[in-house]
């Protein structure tokens, strides 16, 4: 089907069905470990203390790649 003019919808139709999956999927996990979800906003109420990690989150790059020598993997 792709190239075809229904292809978005076609998409969006398969990320909506993963979407509800996945999420059902993590309520019943929740459930069965007893966990339970908040929402808080958040605050900053030191002014030092936030420029200090954002002096310290500039000098992490998440975007950086790994070599093929630096890579490791976890035994199968």
């Amino acid at each position: 089907m792709a190239g075809s003019n229904n292809s978005a919808a076609i998409s969006a139709i398969v990320m909506r069905s993963l979407y509800e999956k996945m999420d059902a999927e993590l309520k019943a996990y929740s459930e069965k470990l007893n966990l339970k979800t908040r929402f808080q906003k958040f605050t900053c109420s030191s002014t030092d203390g936030f420029a200090a990690g954002q002096s310290a989150g500039d000098k992490v790059s998440l975007n950086k790649q790994v070599g093929q020598h630096s890579q490791r993997y976890l035994p199968s």
